[in-house]
């Protein structure tokens, strides 16, 4: 049985995730084999296994079309937002342009990296007044993703910042970019707690930015090897966090990006972020630090009450004695460091990509 991608727009043809993480994947090549074929080039596909790409929200130049394909059992409609979440109001906007159409709503499907996703998309169902019948797909984007881009040298095995067996000047690294409300909670915490003097601290407001990374932001973030060598670990802030005006199904994102990726690869890490997003590393085996923080944190699903659990986990550790910090960081911390780069280097992502496909069903 083979696989065909069948695209709106030539547009689509090169970088959509199954390209990116299935046929041309930088660590492990050929984790999945298709067909590029272009709508209007649709012929007799009986045989073949269908997934009609959208290149985004607006379907309508070839609605009749699509219409006329997923009639037949084979074939399946596909939005992707694999780097993103789905708020409700984007669930909307899709719902009501599906419903304009007309198209057949079981047969099509949304892929999402929000590790919750089939959580918030059944509350944001529940306030429907006709259910939908939408297909949630999540996909673990960030174990294809390219992380060389991020690194001195193109190289995931950063191990030169392991050498200084010295006392370090900081106990973390903290950096944060778009300044959304939790990243401007926790710096100013930071501040008035004094634990700044502590830190390496970035967050790009436009009044008084705190500038840290600016000599190398460029297309990719590559951050310089010497923060790392002068921290024990990085506080990372993730990119989705609730607040009080957040809905439910906001609280149920939890959506691990490239932010907490660089960090493990490369330092200890204590983590402002979706609930139970390190158990979900575990899952994938990848170790996270309970040797140095109270990783409880990460089972409190009332964000505000999980925020200050992880607070009162910096504000312990930058009070630890440094020569204790410094001790365990070196007999116990790198060692797992270094597995999770090795993890990460030998996943066996044709396996990881094999059990998203299942998640689609021709009939």
């Amino acid at each position: 049985m083979s696989y065909n991608i069948i695209h709106l727009t030539t547009k689509t043809i090169n970088g959509t995730l199954f390209d990116q993480f299935g046929r041309n994947n930088h660590l492990d090549k050929e984790i999945f084999d298709f067909n590029d074929i272009l709508i209007d080039d649709v012929n007799n596909l009986s045989t073949d296994r269908n997934i009609i790409l959208a290149g985004g929200w607006d379907i309508s130049k070839h609605f009749d079309k699509i219409k006329k394909l997923l009639e037949s059992p084979n074939f399946i409609l596909v939005f992707c937002y694999e780097y993103e979440a789905f708020l409700d109001d984007d669930l909307d906007i899709l719902r009501n342009n599906l419903l304009k159409y007309n198209i057949q709503e079981d047969k099509v499907y949304f892929i999402d990296f929000n590790i919750f996703f089939n959580k918030s998309f059944s509350i944001w169902n529940g306030s429907n007044d006709i259910k939908s019948k939408l297909n949630p797909v999540f996909i673990d984007t960030m174990i294809f993703h390219n992380y060389n881009v991020f690194f001195p040298d193109l190289n995931i095995k950063q191990r030169v910042h392991f050498e200084n067996k010295a006392n370090r000047k900081y106990r973390y690294v903290c950096y944060n970019n778009d300044p959304k409300s939790f990243r401007v909670r926790l710096v100013n915490d930071l501040f008035s707690n004094g634990l700044d003097k502590f830190g390496l601290i970035s967050l790009l407001r436009k009044e008084n930015p705190l500038v840290l990374d600016k000599k190398v932001l460029g297309q990719y973030r590559v951050y310089p090897t010497e923060h790392f060598s002068e921290t024990y670990f990085s506080v990372v802030t993730e990119s989705y966090f609730p607040d009080e005006s957040s809905s439910e199904s906001y609280r149920w994102i939890t959506a691990l990006t490239e932010k907490v990726f660089k960090a493990f690869l490369l330092n200890p890490f204590i983590l402002i972020g979706g609930y139970k997003s390190l158990s979900h590393l575990h899952k994938l085996g990848f170790e996270t630090f309970p040797e140095l923080f109270d990783e409880s944190y990460d089972d409190i699903f009332d964000e505000d009450l999980r925020y200050k659990k992880v607070f009162s986990e910096i504000k312990r550790v930058c009070g630890m004695d440094v020569n204790k910090l410094n001790d365990i960081y070196h007999s116990v911390l790198i060692d797992k460091v270094i597995y999770n780069q090795n993890v990460y280097i030998d996943y066996d992502r044709k396996k990881h990509f094999n059990k998203f496909m299942k998640q689609f069903k021709w009939e």
